[in-house]
Formats: structure tokens, C-alpha cells, sequence
């Protein structure tokens, strides 16, 4: 957007959610559905076959985008991130193509990022976990610095630590928890 209410606005978000509640509002073909979250939108399709899955989601952009841009907003190419969901098996990948987002063609990736959650195809969260690890290293090692090396940690010190790593760790964990399960049911099978 080239204007806007600031961040932290009292009234940005009623404000945007009177402007963007065209955007929900436009005319899908079926097997195409939108969803938003703020400023997030998905656009998610549904066909029998790759070719007609794409053909759908580039009908269903073509419409989001045209009523973005009716309400004088801009939808950025380098923001936007398309995969497949499919039941493939493992030895098998979805075709590598790419999906016209306005002037742009965006990649079909492995994986996307959408609202702090690493998603792939297979819904498997491998590449979620790979990414959070590190993450939460890190922030670990920054909050060891409010710890004191002789005596150990006060009690809201070590409160304060456990929660922010707990909370990075579990974020999004009800759409990951069952695969999560699954895999190490498994792990314990063998």
C-alpha cells in the first residue's frame, strides 16, 4: 500500500476489514475458496488432476487480484508463495510449473510459510520443525543472558524462560500435534 492507517492503529483494523471485505466477497468458481487473515489471503483450490487445480487457481487470482487492485491496493509478487497439497506418495512429486499471480509468475515451491507455520504438501511439517529448532537455540541462548551464573535463576526468571520457549515451541501445535503424534507412534513401532 502506498497509504494507510499506522501501525498499531486503533482503527486499522476496522478500517481494513470494511476495505477488504470485498475481496471476501468475490465470485469463485467452485473448488476455489478464500481465506484471510488480516493482510494474509490464501487462495486454495481443488481439482481432480494438477492441470485442473492450477487452471482454478489462476481463475480465482485473476479475480482476487482485480478487486485488490479495484480498492487501490497492491498484492506483492515477492510476498507471494504457491504449493501443492496433494497425497502423492513420498517417491513421487507434484509437477514443477508456476501459477500467474497478476504480471507475475509465482514458483509452486515444497513448502510456504503462512501465518508463522512452515507448511509442504503432505501437511509432514519436516521443514516447520528444521526451521524451528534454530529458532528456538537462539532465543534460548538470548534469554540465558537474564540468568544468573552462581545461585541459579530466580523463580520468575525461570518462569520467563520456560514460557517464551514454550510458546515458540507450541505455537500453531493444534495443526501439527496429530502428525506429530503419528510420527512418533511410529518412531516407537520400530
Amino acid at each position: 500500500m502506498s497509504c494507510g492507517v499506522p501501525q498499531g492503529s486503533v482503527l486499522g483494523p476496522l478500517l481494513w476489514n470494511l476495505a477488504y471485505d470485498a475481496v471476501l466477497r468475490v465470485s469463485l468458481p467452485p473448488g476455489v475458496h478464500l481465506i484471510c487473515y488480516a493482510d494474509d489471503t490464501m487462495v486454495l483450490t481443488e481439482g481432480n488432476t494438477f492441470e485442473k487445480t492450477l487452471s482454478l487457481a489462476e481463475v480465482g487470482l485473476a479475480r482476487v487480484v482485480t478487486k485488490i487492485h479495484g480498492l487501490g491496493l497492491r498484492v506483492a509478487p515477492h510476498k507471494t508463495e504457491a504449493l501443492w497439497f496433494h497425497k502423492l506418495p513420498r517417491r513421487l512429486e507434484p509437477p514443477s510449473t508456476s501459477v500467474r499471480v497478476g504480471d507475475a509468475d509465482v514458483q509452486v515451491s515444497k513448502h510456504l510459510k503462512y501465518l508463522g507455520l512452515t507448511l509442504d504438501g503432505r501437511w509432514g511439517f519436516e521443514e516447520h520443525f528444521e526451521r524451528l529448532v534454530p529458532r528456538i537455540q537462539k532465543v534460548a541462548g538470548a534469554m540465558h543472558g537474564l540468568l544468573p551464573n552462581l545461585g541459579g535463576p530466580q523463580e520468575g526468571v525461570r518462569r520467563l524462560y520456560a514460557e517464551v520457549v514454550r510458546s515458540i515451541a507450541l505455537y500453531g501445535s493444534p495443526v501439527w500435534s496429530k502428525r506429530l503424534s503419528s510420527v512418533q507412534r511410529l518412531r516407537t513401532k520400530l
